[in-house]
């Protein structure tokens, strides 16, 4: 984990909704500058109505991060299993779930690694996502963008872009 400031941008053409979200988070004794359509672009370079950058923010290699939990997890007990999921069934005391390979696995907690789309076997209520994509480049001699800043909108289609040492990462969700 890096510790990283974060900058919220407007999604529209004024900063009115970010500028009532700082108060709100200055309310909260929550850390952070308003920064007007001049101010960002003279800071940052980006032409938006305004934004708010924070600090308290943070980036992981998804990777690392993902093989440093497991082999926490492992050695706390855990068991895994590698397989395509084709059923899922959560009873009551148990859940169940089904291998493409023929295998059963049955336990009281089953976590499926499956990314931003859940799988078909997965009936979910809480979300859907329409569409989603990320773009990453090979690594960049510099920051692109001032202090490697994580940059998101405010917006429910939103951008999300984080730069370093390892490359330039885009995302988009949609929904």
């Amino acid at each position: 984990m890096r510790d990283r400031p974060s900058l919220y941008l407007a999604a529209g053409s004024t900063g009115k909704e970010l500028l009532a979200e700082h108060r709100l988070r200055a309310r909260a004794g929550l850390p952070g500058d308003f920064l007007d359509h001049p101010l960002l672009l003279d800071v940052f370079g980006i032409a938006r109505a305004g934004a708010i950058v924070s600090p308290g923010a943070a980036d992981a290699d998804p990777m690392q991060l993902a093989r440093g939990l497991l082999e926490v997890a492992v050695a706390r007990g855990a068991r895994l299993f590698e397989g395509e999921a084709v059923e899922f069934d959560a009873a009551a005391r148990s859940v169940g779930v089904q291998l493409k390979n023929g295998r059963l696995i049955e336990a009281r907690s089953v976590i499926l690694a499956s990314g931003y789309v859940m799988p078909a076997i997965v009936h979910s209520a809480v979300q859907a996502v329409s569409s989603s994509f990320a773009i990453a480049t090979a690594p960049q001699p510099q920051n692109v963008w001032k202090d490697g800043v994580l940059i998101w909108e405010n917006s429910k289609d939103y951008l999300l872009c984080e730069n370093d040492e390892r490359g330039s990462y885009h995302h988009r969700r949609r929904g």
